[in-house]
């Protein structure tokens, strides 16, 4: 399972499995913007204005949606 930790959609930290997934070497994605696995301004968006105010306040939100590796390719995955 990948984990991060976002500070202001902002990679902070990432454990080598997430490095993994997105097809990154280990700690590349430090202090990158969560923009690069999304394969669209909208879809980022999306998460911003819809998923992130409820995180914020403490709730658990769970999604399915569509990112990309470093190479660009898709996937889906389930982000909570």
């Amino acid at each position: 399972m990948g984990i991060v930790l976002l500070r202001d959609w902002i990679i902070v930290r990432a454990n080598q499995r997430l490095d993994e997934i997105f097809g990154y070497n280990t700690g590349e994605q430090i202090g990158q913007s969560t923009r690069i696995w999304y394969n669209s301004n909208e879809e980022f968006d999306y998460i911003g204005n819809i998923i992130y105010p409820e995180v914020s306040k403490g709730k658990i939100d769970t999604h399915e949606i569509q990112l990309k590796r470093k190479d660009g390719t898709q996937f889906w995955s389930r982000i909570s």
